[in-house]
């Protein structure tokens, strides 16, 4: 090289070597130009360069935004794709070279899975919970057990150790993930428990006999139970002592878990055997008078093997029948106890209750037999404890009661009638019953026959009664005979009502009436009347009747009223009366018996006035 310096025009000359520097040459090479996601990819870098120009330097561009620097680096693409790899090499003269290459990353199956706790001689679950493809090949590598499968269940062998498990995950593009996890074995326990069976009301105890193998290796093994009492109820200790309120059969259920998880579960059937639910009434608690004993006890089960056992408290024997017959013989309160056993499980219940026996009367009556119409009297003989105060019931066999210690009763209907007399004190009842026998009057009837204008033959179509009384109607006195036969003369003119009334050998009267026109003369009682306008209506009467009359002057007057038989039932004395139209209303229901006819007979002073009156 020349420098000339102007412009003196003067040359300088300066010599200088050159050396001329050699670009370099960037190349690398991979083993896998196609790779799985996340394995890891080893790029040779074979860059060359001037034996001037080192060292170089190394520039990576991986084509997903990562670079390095390193000559030959290692890497692992997080992400399937297709993607440029170049590489820029530069020496010390800042001369440069580049190469790229393309790398396809295929996607990479994720292997993770759960397992459920393994327990000794049970099977354990091993599951897949990456996301499932059916074109995927799952492998599980339990312990050296091989599984191809998602999900595996497998039994591995021993206790108290430890296995390494590894699930493989390879896709279509034969990319495979894998994870393994260290899985503990751990003892497994044995349930078991024993009880009783017992009766309800009675508490059940549970004794738990479950088990479980030592720990190993320093490890401590525990149980804990879980009881299911078969009717919804719980419970959490060892040896529960636990109370059914009901019989029946119930399935318990004994779940034991380690303390590692690891569980056990047993059943069995516990009877609770219903017992009978004893009750009892006792009534008519009186001295000398058998109990009314009602045995009120229930049982769910066959009655027939139920046993029972009374204690009466009055230290007479035990009686074992359902239902005793029992009586006490003295007054005064009483334990009484009822005991049930049910004979095929022992089980048993009890009621105690208290019995008052109280005192009571000795009923006793007279009563005759008697006639249908006729009252028939009833007399009471009952013998009633000093300072008690009973009620009397007369019960007469026919419907028809009376609470009168002495009464009557007539009978509508004849037969046997039995009669009871209950006398009740406080409650305790005797009663004595008598049969009487109530006879129905005969049926009698008689026929006229006229010896006379005034003269009649009466004949009665019974013969050999006890009695025979005949009213003639015409105010003559009654007249009782012993033969079925009569002749009467009548005083008074016309229609004339004739009554004729007989005693049976039972003592039963019978009735018949009929009437005989009298044509011949007018009796002195009829002109007697007519003067008097003495009347009595209405006759036939039902319930009541007037009696009319005059008074022509003042007189005492008084009034009588006989039955059929002669017999006076009503008497009123009027006193004195002055002259004048007199009324005077008699009522039957006075009369001291009642008969079919009556006659009425009137006295006003000296005078006696007669008239028949009839029943309707």
């Amino acid at each position: 090289v020349t420098i000339r310096l102007l412009p003196e025009g003067c040359d300088s000359v300066v010599a200088r070597y050159v050396t001329m520097a050699n670009a370099p040459i960037a190349n690398f090479y991979a083993p896998n130009d196609t790779l799985c996601q996340n394995i890891n990819n080893y790029f040779t870098n074979v860059s060359t360069t001037g034996a001037y120009t080192i060292p170089l330097q190394f520039d990576w561009d991986f084509g997903d935004g990562t670079k390095s620097s390193v000559a030959s680096p290692v890497k692992k693409f997080s992400n399937p794709g297709t993607y440029r790899v170049r590489l820029i090499a530069k020496n010390n003269t800042t001369l440069i070279d580049s190469i790229a290459t393309t790398v396809v990353v295929l996607p990479t199956p994720s292997a993770s899975f759960t397992s459920t706790v393994s327990c000794e001689g049970k099977n354990a679950t091993f599951t897949s919970t990456g996301t499932y493809n059916p074109s995927y090949h799952y492998r599980f590598n339990i312990g050296g057990q091989i599984a191809d499968s998602n999900v595996v269940k497998a039994i591995i062998p021993g206790y108290d150790t430890t296995v390494r498990v590894t699930l493989f995950v390879t896709n279509t593009e034969g990319c495979t993930d894998t994870m393994s996890k260290f899985v503990n074995v751990f003892a497994q326990p044995v349930a078991s428990f024993t009880s009783q069976d017992v009766c309800a009301g009675s508490s059940v105890q549970f004794t738990n006999n479950s088990s479980i193998k030592p720990g190993k290796d320093g490890r401590v093994n525990t149980l804990g139970s879980e009881w299911s009492f078969g009717n919804g109820d719980t419970g959490y200790s060892n040896n529960p002592l636990y109370y059914y309120p009901q019989g029946g059969q119930y399935r318990v259920v004994l779940k034991v878990i380690s303390n590692y998880g690891c569980e056990d579960t047993v059943s069995a059937l516990v009877s609770i055997h219903n017992k009978p639910v004893v009750d009892f009434t006792i009534d008519n608690a009186c001295r000398s008078s058998k109990l009314t004993i009602d045995n009120k006890t229930t049982f769910t089960g066959d009655l027939g093997r139920l046993s029972y056992d009374w204690n009466f408290g009055d230290n007479t024997l035990h009686r074992k029948e359902a239902v005793p017959t029992k009586t006490y013989g003295a007054i005064g309160s009483y334990y009484v106890t009822l005991v049930v056993r049910d004979t095929l499980n022992g089980c048993l219940d009890s009621v105690r209750k208290v019995v008052q026996v109280k005192d009571r009367a000795t009923a006793d009556f007279t009563a005759s037999n008697g006639c249908v119409g006729t009252p028939v009297s009833f007399s009471n003989l009952s013998i009633v404890p000093a300072g008690k105060t009973p009620t009397f019931t007369y019960l007469f066999g026919d419907n028809s009661t009376s609470n009168q210690p002495n009464t009557t009763h007539a009978y509508v209907l004849g037969g046997v009638k039995n009669v009871s007399l209950i006398v009740d004190i406080d409650g305790c009842r005797d009663t004595s019953s008598k049969s009487i026998t109530i006879s129905q009057p005969i049926s009698v009837s008689f026929l006229m026959d006229s010896l006379s204008p005034n003269s009649v033959k009466f004949t009665a179509n019974r013969v050999g009664l006890s009695r025979y009384s005949w009213n003639f109607g015409d105010g003559s006195p009654v007249v009782n005979t012993k033969s079925n036969i009569y002749t009467h003369i009548f005083d008074k003119k016309g229609w004339n009502v004739v009554t004729l009334t007989v005693q049976d050998s039972n003592g039963c009267d019978a009735t018949s009436v009929d009437s005989v026109f009298i044509d011949r003369r007018v009796g002195v009682n009829e002109l007697l009347a007519l003067q008097a306008n003495f009347n009595v209506y209405p006759n036939p009467f039902e319930n009541s009747a007037n009696v009319v009359f005059d008074v022509d002057q003042t007189s005492a007057v008084s009034l009588d009223v006989f039955d059929m038989i002669g017999r006076k039932v009503f008497t009123q004395n009027l006193g004195l009366q002055t002259a004048g139209s007199k009324k005077i209303t008699i009522n039957e229901q006075d009369f001291d018996s009642k008969s079919s006819v009556y006659l009425i007979r009137l006295t006003i002073g000296d005078k006696v006035i007669s008239r028949q009156l009839i029943k309707k």
